[in-house]
């Protein structure tokens, strides 16, 4: 790897100083009063304070604003120390040992710092994108309407030409046939921009349906009423009704295809719409699948622009 991991390396240290730790301790001990276990066990723990001075600081003051004061501090006392020694009769000796202790503080606090800097760097959890996209959401609402719009169009298109041609003399009543198909291919082309918006927004909400642009989505919607009135109907009714929002929303989330690809899942959504009207599902030829992959980025790129600043 070109870069240290230095959380790793710190750990490194740590543990190969404590070791040492383990064979100078009985030497200071016994130079300094006796090689009882109390003694040896109180200058282990000394000496290994070397390698946790930086860790413990951090559990005091996350941020550090003392750090090369206290770093100063210690090798400044522990060199003290090792002058004291060295002029002592019998522990000249060991007066190497302060210097070594310093030694290592300044390495284990090098590499703790940089640690902590490699952590700060990394990117942010994902709560925290997840609630900035959806800020990003909140205040591009137009866009999410404009890009709707733009959707049903094409998928509009689409579902006019994948139905049966001809006939346009039939009349159901007073609603020719040419007049059912369009109501028909709109209210599918609504179903389908609106599926474009689930997958979507369900990357940044835990229910899309919680958005406000969903809400405002809902009102715009609800001004699209049919131009015809079906044989079975009394007035003109809304292209899509609450029912029709379920509908969509359990397509969207049908468990088979929840972890695929938005593409994907999308298509899956078209199939179900046309399955739904009994009617053979959208480009279903093999030439026409590279066309059907472009339709599903076009329109879920348009939805996607609503989570971008």
């Amino acid at each position: 790897m070109r870069h240290m991991n230095f959380s790793r390396a710190w750990i490194v240290l740590s543990l190969a100083w404590a070791a040492t730790s383990l064979l100078l301790a009985p030497v200071m001990a016994d130079a300094l009063m006796d090689n009882a276990f109390t003694n040896t066990a109180f200058f282990w723990c000394l000496l290994v304070s070397g390698v946790l001075i930086p860790l413990a600081h951090e559990f005091v003051h996350s941020q550090r604003p003392y750090r090369r004061a206290i770093l100063a501090g210690a090798v400044l006392g522990a060199a003290l120390f090792g002058f004291v020694l060295f002029e002592g009769r019998y522990t000249d000796d060991i007066s190497w040992i302060p210097l070594a202790w310093a030694c290592i503080l300044g390495a284990s606090d090098w590499l703790f710092s940089k640690a902590q800097l490699a952590v700060a760097a990394q990117p942010r959890p994902i709560g925290d994108v997840k609630a900035r996209l959806r800020g990003y959401a909140e205040n591009n609402t137009a866009r999410a309407i404009e890009g709707f719009d733009t959707n049903v169009a094409e998928f509009k298109k689409v579902f006019l030409d994948e139905m049966p041609q001809g006939g346009s003399y039939v009349q159901f009543g007073s609603v020719s046939l040419i007049a059912v198909k369009d109501f028909l291919a709109t209210k599918m082309a609504l179903e389908a921009a609106l599926a474009a918006f689930y997958i979507v927004f369900q990357r940044v909400y835990d229910d899309p349906r919680q958005s406000q642009a969903h809400s405002q989505l809902r009102r715009h919607v609800a001004k699209k009423i049919s131009e015809i009135v079906l044989p079975d109907q009394m007035d003109p009714q809304p292209c899509l009704t609450d029912a029709e929002f379920q509908k969509v929303l359990g397509l969207v989330n049908n468990p088979k295809y929840l972890s695929k690809k938005d593409e994907l899942r999308l298509a899956v959504a078209m199939v179900g719409l046309f399955v739904d009207m009994q009617l053979n599902p959208p480009l279903s030829e093999d030439k026409d699948r590279e066309f059907l992959g472009q339709l599903m980025k076009r329109t879920l790129h348009r939805m996607r622009m609503c989570l971008q600043k």
